[in-house]
């Protein structure tokens, strides 16, 4: 393993050249959105084909954070049905 300061390359293609020389290879633009329409859920349909990740990254913030919600909501639902204060008599 090799740690390397990436801040001290302060130029792209110079970040590039490293890159390449550790053996990395550069997607092309049909690879990324290739991988973008494999990464992307059927929900976040709506963004269109011209998604950028800044654009997934939110919708997929956004869904997380629904998801969560409505798990708490789903908690707190069974939770106030099992009190028995709450059965009548």
């Amino acid at each position: 393993m090799e740690k390397i300061t990436l801040s001290d390359y302060d130029d792209t293609e110079r970040l590039h050249d490293l890159f390449r020389e550790k053996g990395f290879s550069k997607y092309t633009e049909e690879e990324l959105n290739a991988n973008r329409e494999d990464e992307t859920p059927k929900h976040f349909a709506h963004l269109g084909p011209n998604k950028s990740h800044i654009e997934v990254g939110k919708a997929r913030q956004n869904f997380l954070s629904v998801k969560e919600k409505m798990n708490k909501l789903k908690e707190a639902r069974d939770n106030f049905m099992m009190d028995v204060s709450y059965v009548t008599p």
